[in-house]
């Protein structure tokens, strides 16, 4: 329908239909004249605008076109007096008349006109609606049948996940339980073997062959969790029930239950999830256990288990804690910083530096420390081992760690150690004791030396037979000592640039004597060039002497020992061989321990203390090597092999040290010995004289330092361990005697530490000698004592 034209448009149309009849009449006015037509021109723009505007602005156009007609055409022009002439007034009556009636019937026409569009664009709009209804029909029934489609989709998918779901699913369709779905899961713990309907029945107390249980008693089937949601319309939230299946197994579930509602509200089922916990509930009390039997290793090892987190601060500890360290259990907000306020002093530096220290690549610690105790003050040992957690940029985040109260352990070890050190004082002690007889013993083998002649046999084998006995005492007491020094760490090594072949050669001649009295075949083989090592030649010759005599002592008679020195790119490894009786494979790993012996028969014929090859190995040690063992068995022979860092050759030869030594060729002619021992001072008296030297001997200190200044000897013997007065001090006062400062003062001594002979240099000694002196050494000493005036301790005659 087309909509009504707006007032202004509809009268200015019968302006405009007017002014358009006036210009056309004006027009074709030379033509017509004052009585042709005066009112044509009008009369079709009365119609024309009642066409367009209606009646309103029609008879606007009747009055307008009169009133112009009459001004413009009817006579007198120019006036709007009507003429008498009657045809004239006809005229305008007629028109006025007609126009009225044109304009009626226009507008008429006109209304009819707009009130069929009107009705026929409402029964096209009645149209369009009905269409747009139906085709918004047509898309509703589209969407709910793919809603529909949708909707089975979801369906299916929904009844797959529930019944691929591994947690069981039950869903009842009445309030009575009588029908109840459930999905393979549940089928399946509930062991389903007569169907799914009536296995999950249990559920509802509606099963037989079935017992459902809480805390062991059987319950009640108005409290069965089904039951118990459809009948107080209300969710039964995570109940743990025990099921005893048909066939005898229980299994525990986890179950949940809510009642389903129809349109009404009332309740018309239930649908509920169980999950089986069986194996969670086993492992749960697998924990506990775990659990228990942890807080009581924790309780019997006093050991407190900690975690730190490092960004809160917080420090949980196990329940233990208040009776190992007397701190509460659980957390503790304090953090770091107060507990190591419970640390000793001295030992918080080592606890922060072991924190500190943890890396993601090394992220274990331990450390011991001393903590006393917040309740009664107590002094404890503790023994902290942790472990630090990292996050991904290496930051420290978490320690957790184990608190041992080693107290009890470290006074234990403390008693070992003053135990051991005992020992090693006890050892020192027996040497020092045992070189005392072995003195005057060495002196009277070398006075029947001296005393036996050509005609004498039995005196000679006699004397040689006690020779070989104090040999072998002194090198057992030698063994015992080095030992107690190194188990002390009171060796230290005086290492230079040395050659193997001289160290090779001075352990042979070391060791010469038994090999050739057990009429061994002894080889030697050296590198074609000369093998260096940066070595103590002394020490080293005695690990190798020691190998030599090992093998000498465990080869029968006449057999192969076999010394050989090779050298790789870093090393040098020495090899001593032989043919003896081997090793058994259970004593391999053990013989390098101290007092460890294959030979425990009561014959002990090889003999010994087992101390030789422990020896060995501290000594190799020492030097930065390493020794090992190896034997094929019994009475296959054994190789032991030192290994060393190669050294290079010296850039030039070193020059031997300057010595003060008087130029040599005078005896001593005049000789003071001061022991306290009677038998050792009255036996080296005699040998001395047998040598054709004078000798005076006295047994303390102050009258050796009388005695020397009338004697004025040339030569003084002086023991170390004087009653009254030690020999250092008896020393040390000699050399403020004018007289007696050029004297050579020997000490012979059962010390022979490193400490007692850098104590000797500092007292004035010229010579620290270690009992039992041997007759050579003691000879060359008193034909030229003035060639070791001032000559350094450990350099010269057999002074180790």
């Amino acid at each position: 329908m087309a909509r009504e034209r707006p007032a202004i448009l509809r009268y200015a149309s019968a302006v405009v239909g007017v002014l358009a009849a006036t210009g056309l009449r004006l027009l074709f006015d030379p033509w017509l004249g004052d009585d042709r037509f005066v009112f044509a021109t009008y009369f079709a723009a009365t119609l024309v605008v009642a066409w367009y505007g209606g009646l309103g602005p029609a008879l606007l156009t009747v009055v307008a076109g009169t009133l112009a007609a009459k001004f413009f055409f009817v006579p007198p022009r120019g006036s709007l007096a009507l003429a008498e002439d009657s045809s004239i007034l006809f005229g305008l009556a007629l028109y006025v008349v007609v126009a009225i009636i044109g304009a009626l019937l226009s507008a008429s026409q006109r209304k009819a006109r707009r009130e069929a569009e009107r009705v026929s664009a409402d029964a096209l709009e009645r149209q369009r609606r009905l269409e747009r209804e139906m085709l918004e029909r047509r898309a509703a029934e589209a969407k709910i049948a793919r809603l529909n489609h949708e909707l089975r989709h979801r369906l299916e998918e929904l009844q797959t996940i529930i019944e691929l779901s591994p947690v069981g699913i039950a869903i009842a369709d009445d309030p009575e339980c009588r029908r109840v779905r459930a999905n393979s899961a549940l089928t399946a713990v509930l062991g389903a073997r007569q169907g799914a309907d009536a296995v999950c029945g249990a559920l509802s107390g509606n099963a037989a062959g079935y017992r459902i249980l809480r805390d062991g008693q059987d319950i009640p089937p108005e409290e069965i969790p089904m039951r118990y949601a459809i009948a107080h319309g209300a969710a039964v939230q995570g109940a743990e029930l025990d099921v005893v299946r048909a066939d005898g197994d229980t299994r525990t579930l986890l179950t949940s239950v809510a009642p389903l509602f129809d349109e009404e509200q009332r309740v018309r089922g239930a649908i509920g999830y169980c999950l089986d916990i069986t194996e969670r509930k086993r492992m749960e009390r697998a924990m506990r256990l775990h659990e228990q039997r942890l807080e009581l290793a924790l309780a019997a090892g006093r050991m407190v288990a900690w975690d730190w987190d490092v960004n809160s601060g917080e420090i949980t500890r196990s329940e233990n804690a208040a009776e190992v360290l007397g701190l509460p259990p659980g957390p503790c907000s304090r953090g770091l910083a107060w507990f190591l306020q419970t640390v000793h002093a001295d030992d918080r530096a080592a606890v922060v530096d072991a924190v500190e220290g943890t890396t993601p690549d090394r992220p274990e610690y331990v450390v011991q420390y001393r903590y006393r105790r917040t309740d009664d003050g107590a002094l404890i040992w503790l023994e902290d081992r942790a472990r630090a957690q990292f996050d991904d940029s290496g930051r420290r985040v978490r320690i957790d760690g184990i608190l041992l109260d080693v107290t009890e352990r470290r006074a234990a070890e403390q008693a070992l150690l003053d135990a051991d050190h005992r020992k090693d004082e006890f050892l020192a002690m027996l040497a020092h004791e045992l070189r005392n007889p072995l003195a005057p013993m060495r002196n009277a083998v070398s006075v029947l030396r001296l005393s036996s002649g050509p005609d004498q046999p039995g005196l000679r084998w006699v004397t040689d037979l006690l020779d070989r006995q104090v040999d072998q005492m002194t090198r057992v007491v030698d063994d015992l000592l080095d030992i107690s020094r190194i188990t002390r760490g009171m060796i230290s090594l005086r290492r230079e640039r040395v050659a193997v072949a001289d160290v090779v050669e001075r352990a042979f001649e070391i060791s010469r004597p038994l090999l050739e009295a057990r009429r061994h075949h002894a080889t030697v083989s050296l590198p074609p060039h000369t093998v260096w090592l940066e070595a103590d030649a002394v020490r080293l010759a005695q690990a190798i002497s020691n190998l030599l005599n090992n093998a000498a002592k465990f080869t029968p008679d006449g057999g192969h020992v076999a010394l050989v020195v090779e050298r790789d790119a870093e090393t040098v490894a020495v090899r001593v061989r032989d043919s003896g009786q081997g090793i058994p494979p259970h004593i391999l790993p053990h013989v390098f321990d101290l007092f460890m012996q294959a030979d425990r028969s009561l014959d002990r014929k090889a003999g010994g203390l087992g101390i030789g090859l422990t020896l060995v190995k501290r000594l190799v040690d020492l030097h930065g090597g390493s020794v090992a063992a190896y034997s094929e068995g019994a009475g296959r022979g054994t190789e032991f092999t030192i290994r060393l860092p190669a050294a290079e050759a010296p850039a030039r030869a070193e020059a031997p040290p300057e010595s003060r030594a008087a130029p040599a060729g005078e005896p001593a002619d005049r000789v003071l010995i001061v022991e306290d021992h009677r038998e050792t001072a009255e036996s080296l008296a005699v040998l001395a004289r047998l040598w054709g030297h004078r000798v005076r001997t006295v047994h303390d200190g102050h009258a050796a330092l009388e005695l020397a200044r009338d004697y004025a000897p040339d030569l003084i013997i002086l023991d170390i361990g004087l009653p009254g007065m030690d020999g250092y001090a008896v020393a040390q006062a000699m050399r403020e005697e004018k007289a007696l400062r050029d004297t050579v003062i020997v000490a012979a001594t059962g010390y022979g530490s490193e400490d007692a002979r850098q104590r000797s240099a500092a007292a004035g000694f010229d010579m620290h000698l270690t009992k039992p002196v041997d007759s050579v050494t003691l000879k060359r000493l008193l034909a030229d004592p003035r060639a070791y005036r001032s000559a350094p301790l450990a350099q010269g005659l057999a002074a180790g």
